[in-house]
């Protein structure tokens, strides 16, 4: 891989430990999260928010060995058009979003046989789910999906008040 400015090649040691520190920030971001969900225990709060330092502590060792080979943050492109709100919500994104529905608690028992989920004394509200891995990422998707083809949540409730 040639870094942007220098024209150097990164040596496989070097990508592991950048990939190694990657790795860590998503692991301890993950526990910062699922410990500082609404509900949460508040003796957790602590740890959580060490985790949190941690990961943000080897999201920047990752980026000064990037940054060391040569590589440059990319310009984020600008957003593209929205969506027109007809393709929001058509008969695809409705099965999509009922496949995910049903996809989310197999991947719950899944994070649950990896270990990936909060303790089971962790109150979850409406819309969450005790997976912090796979069964999470597909419920964000589930509920941006609900989002985008049925409007915001509270306002779904209160019309069903």
């Amino acid at each position: 891989m040639s870094s942007s400015s220098a024209g150097t090649v990164a040596t496989l040691p070097e990508l592991e430990r950048v990939a190694g520190h990657v790795h860590a920030a998503l692991r301890l971001s993950m526990q910062a999260q699922a410990l500082t969900m609404p509900g949460g225990p508040p003796e957790e709060a602590a740890w959580a928010t060490d985790r949190a330092a941690e990961a943000s502590e080897e999201a920047g060792a990752a980026l000064a060995l990037l940054g060391r080979l040569g590589v440059r943050p990319a310009v984020v492109p600008a957003q593209s058009e929205p969506i027109p709100l007809r393709q929001m919500n058509t008969p695809d994104v409705r099965a999509l979003l009922e496949l995910l529905r049903q996809a989310v608690p197999i991947a719950e028992r899944v994070d649950k046989a990896r270990g990936r989920v909060v303790s089971p004394t962790f109150p979850l509200g409406d819309g969450e789910t005790a997976g912090f891995d796979l069964a999470e990422t597909l419920q964000n998707i589930v509920l941006r999906l609900e989002g985008e083809a049925f409007g915001p949540a509270d306002l779904r409730q209160a019309g069903r008040e």
